[in-house]
């Protein structure tokens, strides 16, 4: 289990929340608040007073006022974010003081939660739980229900079924099927990819397109892993183990420095032989044409996403792994 800083990991929420990056996000708000109100014209058309709108001065007023109340809205929920960084800070202290250790999604897996045995958790959840020191028994035993790091109102997108080796609603190239290459995604790669895959469709559905954005996922890992009963040239610990053999950058320098791509986890992350980074096929024209669209949705999914185009232009590369502290791109 890799140290980590609590402090700079909430120094960087803190960063975010304040730049103002656009979130996806679920407020707390009455029920009767997810339906904008009903423009003046709209309810004058329902009673029918007013069969052919043209007044632009009327339309004018009624986006104002939709603008108006979005507006609001969003002042609710920077507010509501000001006040969990608050709580989060309080109970980290709590943590440490009462003498407990702080531990990432990653590291708890398979371990013993408060409703039982951890299957799976939001990698951006921390835990407080017992340090290692204390009596075997208790080690597989946490203290408190998960600390939740902002932001806390995005929406915690389930992983989709797997179809033939690949996310449901996505085509993945015949390489990322072959080599499982999805399994070898992290935990929070497989929830950014089913926002992405949310928030696409929903631009189809708002443009009335009649074909899906960003369709075909061409990597994820490398298909060059050295893998249990399979042949490979690149090897997760080692790097190539012959010229060319990694298909993404992976170097070591004789001093020892590192450049490692998030399709292998990073300096940092590379232990946990799993990837932090997609590459999306931009192959057909329209995928050209709508890429800022495309670019649009990664970025309300995750804001501080990192966005290449790779291969003339053909390729674009997204990556998460420098969020959560994998040291790449």
């Amino acid at each position: 289990m890799d140290d980590f800083d609590i402090n700079q990991v909430l120094d960087n929420k803190i960063k975010a929340h304040t730049s103002k990056g656009k979130q996806v996000k679920k407020a707390k708000m009455p029920k009767n608040m997810f339906e904008k109100p009903k423009p003046i014209l709209e309810q004058k058309r329902k009673a029918g007073l007013d069969n052919k709108p043209t007044n632009e001065n009327e339309k004018e007023r009624d986006r104002d006022r939709d603008r108006s109340e979005e507006s609001k809205m969003k002042k609710e929920e920077d507010k509501e974010e000001e006040l969990s960084l608050a709580k989060l800070r309080e109970e980290v202290i709590d943590c440490t003081q009462a003498g407990l250790i702080l531990l990432r999604c990653q590291d708890v897996i398979g371990h013993i939660g408060p409703e039982g045995k951890i299957t799976q958790c939001h990698p951006q959840n921390l835990f407080c739980c017992l340090p290692p020191e204390k009596p075997p028994e208790l080690l597989e035993t946490f203290a408190y229900p998960p600390i939740y790091v902002p932001p806390n109102h995005r929406q915690l997108f389930p992983e989709p079924p797997i179809i033939d080796n690949c996310p449901k609603a996505w085509i993945c190239h015949d390489e990322v099927k072959k080599f499982k290459q999805y399994q070898e995604a992290s935990p929070a790669l497989k929830e950014f990819l089913a926002c992405f895959r949310d928030r696409l469709d929903q631009i189809k559905k708002e443009k009335e397109l009649e074909f899906d954005l960003a369709k075909k996922i061409v990597s994820i890992s490398d298909s060059k892993l050295l893998r249990k009963g399979q042949e490979g040239t690149c090897n997760w610990s080692l790097g190539p183990l012959k010229p060319n053999g990694c298909s993404h950058p992976y170097q070591i320098s004789k001093q020892g420095k590192k450049t490692i791509s998030c399709h292998y986890g990073g300096t940092e992350c590379w232990p946990d032989k799993l990837s932090y980074a997609v590459d999306i096929s931009l192959e057909d024209p329209l995928d050209k044409r709508y890429l800022e669209d495309t670019i649009k949705a990664a970025k309300e999914c995750e804001p501080r996403v990192w966005l290449d185009l790779e291969g003339k232009g053909e390729v674009l590369h997204l990556s998460i792994g420098a969020i959560y502290g994998c040291g790449c791109q």
